[in-house]
């Protein structure tokens, strides 16, 4: 019994193993995600009943769409564009189709590269290149990792860039022509002070000026001896001009400002340069840089003056005129052989007189003896040391008016008035009326009294002429008011 039934156990399985090799097959697979555009995914594939097995495999935006593969055959798929697929796949054998099996993948785009710039440059100038688009980078020649380099080939050079972002590279290459450089040295001298446009010596062109200009020529105003370059570039050659700039001194000028008394003369004279012009020229030319001048107003001088190079500076000097004292005379009238004071106004501090004098010849008073009439000239010297004259004309009389009048009822005393005189006229009402010598009335009064009084203090020293006039009688009179 035993066997029989191990007998019947052994046919029940062969009977059930031969029914399921007889069914249509179960088909699954996993497919590695994500990957990269132009990157072959990995599959991996089973099947359950693959007896005869073929698999369709439907596979959306990938180059082959469509593919057929055996068991254990795995599909070969790439992608150019990113985003998101369905990949699906069923099995057919001989006795039925299996379910479709479906998995997405993501598909991750490639780092979009660029490089800036791409250029010609000089022999051994320095670039900068640029690289964007991705997150890490491989610059080669060099195996250099930054986003940005700065690169100086002598030669001309292709630089390959090697980009990743997410687990993706791209590569991108950019080349750097490179041309001779030719070199122009330049020299020129130029005053301090002064500006000067140096130009570029390549025309056409880009520049890079040292002073950090980009424009074909520039302005400047150095102030010590300088070199100033320009990288210069057309599309044919590279030019470095060097410009060596010579800055000479302007001259230092100095120049006295005289203080001179009017219509003297003097020199204004200058120093410091090589030749010298004046304005305005009012003067003559004298030595290497003096003008001599009068003086007779006070003027502002401008002198210029040149290097031996040619360079030109300017400077003012002023004249300062100084006027004498102010001197205020009068003419004298004196009897003959009596002494008079003589007198001028004015505000010197010493005084000289012509003709010479015994006494006092220093002060603005002498005394003198009228012998004969005579010009006096008298120079006065002030706080500045300048001078100015004055003339005094003494007049000499032989004063016979001045004889006794004893016997007449008019009397006057002193008839040579030192800050008074006196009229005694015992008539009655009478007018007296007193005149310089220029016919200028002084004076004139009424009076009933027998004697009157006249103060002098005030009147200037010289010869006075007196009309007394009463009802019946007239007189006439002379006074000398010292």
């Amino acid at each position: 019994m035993v066997r029989l039934y191990l007998i019947f156990i052994l046919a029940f399985l062969l009977i059930v193993g031969r029914m399921k090799s007889q069914q249509a097959p179960q088909v699954g697979f996993l497919v590695e995600s994500p990957v990269c555009i132009g990157t072959v995914p990995q599959f991996s594939v089973f099947v359950l009943y693959p007896g005869g097995t073929i698999i369709y495999w439907t596979m959306q935006g990938g180059t082959p769409a469509t593919q057929t593969t055996g068991v254990p055959g795995l599909p070969v798929v790439t992608y150019s564009a990113a985003g998101i697929y369905t990949i699906s796949a069923y099995g057919i054998n001989n006795f039925g189709t299996s379910a479709i099996a479906t998995r997405t993948i993501e598909i991750l785009p490639l780092p979009q590269l660029n490089i800036t710039p791409t250029q010609t440059i000089c022999t051994n100038h320095q670039v900068t290149l640029s690289a964007s688009g991705a997150v890490s980078y491989i610059w080669m020649p060099g195996n250099l990792t930054s986003s940005a380099i700065a690169v100086s080939p002598s030669i001309n050079t292709v630089y390959t860039l090697t980009g990743s972002s997410f687990g993706c590279s791209a590569t991108t290459t950019t080349s750097i022509d490179v041309k001779p450089v030719n070199f122009i040295p330049t020299s020129t001298t130029m005053c301090s002070g002064d500006t000067i446009t140096l130009s570029s010596c390549l025309s056409l062109a880009t520049y890079t000026w040292s002073n950090g200009s980009s424009i074909s020529s520039v302005t400047l105003t150095p102030t010590s001896n300088s070199t100033y370059t320009c990288l210069a570039e057309n599309s044919l050659s590279c030019a470095i001009c060097t410009y060596s700039v010579l800055v000479s001194p302007v001259p230092t000028l100095s120049v006295n400002s005289p203080s001179l008394c009017e219509g003297l003369t003097g020199s204004i004279c200058a120093t410091g340069a090589s030749t010298y012009s004046w304005l305005p020229l009012t003067g003559t030319v004298s030595g290497a840089g003096c003008l001599n001048i009068t003086a007779l107003s006070t003027i502002v001088y401008t002198v210029y003056g040149t290097s031996a190079v040619g360079c030109k500076t300017s400077a003012t000097a002023t004249l300062l005129v100084l006027e004498g004292p102010d001197l205020n005379s009068t003419n004298y009238i004196a009897c003959a052989n009596e002494p008079i004071e003589i007198c001028v106004q004015g505000n010197a501090t010493n005084y000289s007189w012509l003709p010479p004098q015994q006494n006092n010849p220093s002060d603005s008073c002498i005394t003198v003896y009228g012998s004969s009439s005579t010009i006096f000239t008298v120079t006065g010297i002030g706080t500045n040391s300048c001078t100015n004259s004055a003339t005094i004309n003494l007049v000499v009389d032989a004063c016979s008016w001045l004889s006794d009048h004893s016997q007449s009822e008019l009397k006057l005393y002193p008839t040579h008035s030192k800050g008074s005189f006196s009229i005694i006229f015992p008539v009655g009402y009478y007018e007296i009326s007193c005149y310089d010598n220029t016919s200028r009335l002084i004076l004139r009064i009424s009076s009933d009294k027998e004697e009157v009084n006249i103060l002098t203090h005030e009147w200037a020293a010289g010869l006075y002429y007196l009309t007394i006039t009463s009802e019946e009688k007239s007189f006439r009179r002379k006074i000398l008011v010292e």
